[in-house]
């Protein structure tokens, strides 16, 4: 990398840390009594709009910070790949989790709903963050090659990821989920 490279790099991590820290913070005091109201009874849906609001606020977040500051052109639209049925998979994930969760889970259509929207939140932060913002700006500041960028952007991803592991102790299934959210975001 070219000078500071590394340090922008570690900067990048850190501001995707302090802006979840942010989002968390903002979600809790702007929504938290309303949510409560409205799922009151519910901790299974007040915990999932919960994470739901957390996730778009810190989307917000790197929105404001791109178009103030960054100014980083991220396009949404698939660029031929015949990927598009990989557009199913949160659904997926989402049905399959829910049928191995234990029984006290409840499957009614507003849990599954809301299951997925929190799910599909938390991918476009995260696909916005990692596979738009910073090979974005990777390629525009550093002309670092393809590969190398993808590289960045999955130990990125996996490394932002490791601090589920400080969070829930099981350090060997974070590592897992490490490994694979590097191998998903490097490809």
């Amino acid at each position: 990398m070219k000078k500071h490279g590394v340090i922008t790099y570690i900067g990048w991590l850190v501001l995707f840390l302090v802006s979840t820290i942010v989002a968390q913070i903002i979600g809790t005091l702007l929504f938290s009594s309303s949510l409560k109201a409205v799922f009151h009874g519910q901790p299974q849906l007040l915990s999932m709009w919960g994470n739901l609001v957390i996730e778009l606020v810190a989307l917000l977040i790197w929105w404001l910070i791109n178009r103030g500051l960054l100014k980083i052109n991220v396009g949404w639209r698939n660029r031929g790949s015949s990927r598009g049925w990989l557009l199913l998979l949160p659904v997926l994930v989402v049905i399959g989790g829910d049928a191995l969760l234990p029984t006290s889970y409840n499957l009614t259509p507003s849990y599954v709903g809301s299951a997925l929207l929190v799910g599909l939140s938390v991918g476009l932060l995260e696909e916005y963050v990692f596979r738009g913002l910073l090979v974005g700006f990777f390629y525009e500041n550093f002309r670092l090659s393809s590969v190398a960028v993808a590289l960045l952007s999955g130990v990125g991803f996996g490394l932002v990821h490791a601090v589920n592991g400080l969070s829930s102790g099981n350090w060997l299934n974070t590592g897992a989920r490490c490994s694979w959210r590097w191998a998903s975001a490097s490809s």
